[in-house]
């Protein structure tokens, strides 16, 4: 402590020597004579509790967070794991603060001749053996490019390094450098202090010293209040003799003894005018003005650091109304700053020796980004959530990415952002053709409903016939035969075969296909009886249940006439088409299956005849409807349904 006591006050007495440009007087020379030495600067830096936390709180909040790679799973964990190896991100912040001091470097230990050139093509797995962290005073940069047209212009040609009592000679691609501020052109210093730059300690240093010494002062104060003043009459002729001052020891001692004994001060009161006796005041001290000083002098210190007042002194913000989040959101810009400017050049020369360490394919193909430096509030993330889904749908609308590169980029996405835990074990059960669609879709029937029967690939409206039923419509629709053949028993509703070819159910209202009910429909036609077309899905009866309170479990799924004819009349091609584009006949045979697919449930707005209404909103590759569906004892069937813009 001695050692840092005396190496400090050195520091305070030469800083007036050592600031570039007078830094401590504008009067003063303005010559730049130099910067700390490395004893002055770590004297300074060990000794100041304050000057440590301005250096220390940028490189901790650049590294806090660290990186997200961009990548396959699999090359990611040798990543990360190759990092953890090293022991990089805290060797990063380590070197961020020897930035802050003066400068410091990254050394890149690998095996062969540390004086040839690194290439990163050589490199092999595991072949980065080491990264080591040493300060610029630990390494000597040497024999400067003077060729102004070279890139290297200014940079050292080879390093210089004690190596087990030997100097060891270091290519400059095997040092990462980790640089302060340039130093303007034009100084008398040498080439290696432009080279390593300005420090952020020597930048900071007087303003710390003033906040460090303001808080020795007030400390002295408390101290000096607790003084008491006694005044003794006739003390100079107490002095003159032996006995006197044997007297005025022992009263003191007893006016002491008192104050620790009895918690009281006991002294001798005078009689008159003539004998005025012993008189004892508290140090009186004006508190008033003392922190607002105080607090003054730390948020000057907090300007010239560019730490927030908030942060650098663990307060939360004063004055009406204030939340602190201007100052927040700052340092978080100012950090992130210091991370793309400073921090990336200095990992991006180490990358494409990390990734091969590592074992990674196709390290060119690797890439990453900084991971967000501010953690959002759970609401925030459903904010978040919900607009990206949003802006996901509103991309699915266009129609302008085939419908299986739009799944992958959608469940990596959720994946990656964490949002459903598990998911990517859950999907990794379901075969592909089910879990990025890879099924068709009937986008060229819709001008025919009945085509969706009788074509070749079945009717993925209804579910319940076709022999090639899409592995999606098939999970969730309740609807669809078992049996061998679409119209043996397995089909519960007794599917039979119109004259069309496609299916019907016999009864009152006719026979033919869903889409023949619909054309009956959309022609006026009256006193037709509802067509099922399915079953409400497990999972859809949950969803309606959980957003309005509905039960549906168990009931079918059908085709209503006045439904129906209401949705043409309203959203077809002669309506006034308020969606995002005009309903077709195969629209509205969709309309009623496209429950089980919903992604998006809610209460109606009014009631139906036969009971309670809700909305559901579905997603397929040709846009988003939104459906109105009306529910009765046994059934659910849409009364309204339109694309959405």
């Amino acid at each position: 402590m001695a050692f840092l006591t005396d190496s400090l006050r050195g520091a305070i007495e030469a800083v007036g020597r050592l600031n570039p440009f007078s830094r401590g007087s504008l009067a003063a020379s303005t010559a730049l004579p130099g910067v700390f030495s490395h004893q002055l600067a770590l004297a300074a830096y060990m000794s100041s509790g304050m000057l440590r936390k301005v250096i220390t709180l940028p490189a901790a909040d650049r590294t806090q967070k660290w990186r997200d790679w961009q990548a396959d799973k699999p090359t990611i964990e040798l990543i990360e794991k190759e990092e953890k190896r090293l022991g990089l991100r805290a060797k990063v912040k380590q070197a961020e603060v020897l930035r802050g001091i003066g400068g410091g470097a990254l050394i890149l230990v690998t095996a062969g001749d540390h004086a040839s050139e690194l290439n990163p093509e050589t490199i092999q797995k595991g072949g980065l053996i080491a990264v080591n962290v040493v300060s610029r005073w630990e390494i000597t940069a040497e024999d400067f490019d003077k060729e102004l047209a070279s890139p290297t212009y200014r940079m050292p040609r080879r390093f210089r390094i004690d190596s087990d009592g030997r100097q060891a000679t270091i290519h400059p691609s095997r040092v990462i450098p980790f640089r302060g501020d340039p130093i303007p052109a034009g100084t008398s210093v040498s080439d290696e202090e432009v080279y390593w730059g300005d420090s952020q300690l020597l930048r900071v240093f007087g303003a710390v010293q003033n906040s460090d010494h303001a808080q020795t002062w007030f400390v002295e104060l408390i101290r000096k209040a607790k003084l008491l003043r006694i005044g003794i009459p006739d003390l100079l002729d107490m002095m003159g003799s032996e006995a006197g001052k044997q007297q005025l020891n022992e009263r003191i001692a007893l006016i002491a003894s008192s104050e620790s004994t009895l918690n009281a001060t006991v002294y001798r009161s005078g009689t008159g005018t003539d004998d005025p006796g012993e008189k004892i005041d508290d140090y009186q001290i004006n508190w008033s003005g003392i922190p607002a000083f105080m607090d003054a002098i730390d948020q000057r210190m907090a300007a010239v650091s560019g730490i927030p007042f908030t942060k650098i002194m663990g307060r939360s913000p004063g004055g009406m109304n204030a939340t602190g989040d201007h100052d927040t959101d700052n340092w978080w810009d100012t950090v992130g700053d210091g991370q793309e400017n400073e921090t990336r050049p200095c990992l991006e020369q180490l990358d494409p020796i990390l990734i091969r360490s590592a074992g990674a394919k196709n390290p060119d193909k690797v890439w990453w980004l900084w991971a967000p430096l501010r953690k959002p509030t759970e609401k925030e993330e459903a904010e978040t959530f919900d607009l990206l889904m949003d802006a996901i749908t509103k991309l699915i609308d266009t129609g302008m990415l085939p419908e299986e590169a739009m799944s992958r980029a959608v469940q990596n996405l959720i994946e990656e952002r964490g949002y459903m835990p598990g998911l990517a074990d859950a999907l990794a059960k379901i075969p592909e053709a089910q879990r990025f669609g890879l099924t068709s879709e009937d986008d060229e029937t819709d001008d025919d409903p009945s085509a969706l029967q009788a074509g070749k690939e079945g009717d993925p409206a209804s579910a319940g016939g076709g022999t090639n039923v899409p592995a999606r419509r098939a999970v969730n629709d309740g609807g669809v035969p078992t049996g061998s053949s679409p119209f043996e028993d397995g089909n519960k509703h007794h599917w039979g075969r119109g004259a069309r070819g496609g299916q019907f159910k016999s009864g009152p209202g006719g026979g033919g296909s869903p889409g023949d009910y619909v054309g009956r429909a959309i022609g006026g036609g009256r006193g037709q009886k509802q067509r099922p077309v399915g079953d409400v899905s497990p999972s859809a009866a949950r969803l309606v249940k959980q957003r309005t309170g509905i039960d549906i479990a168990g009931k079918e799924l059908r085709l209503d006439h006045s439904g129906i004819a209401h949705a043409w009349k309203n959203h077809g091609p002669e309506g006034k088409v308020h969606g995002a584009k005009a309903l077709t006949k195969g629209d509205l045979v969709r309309a009623a299956t496209g429950l089980n697919q919903a992604t998006d449930v809610r209460p109606a707005k009014s009631r139906g005849m036969n009971g309670p209404r809700f909305e559901a909103t579905y997603t397929n590759r040709r846009g988003t409807m939104t459906v109105i569906y009306e529910t009765s004892s046994k059934a659910v069937y849409p009364m309204n349904a339109w694309w959405v813009k």
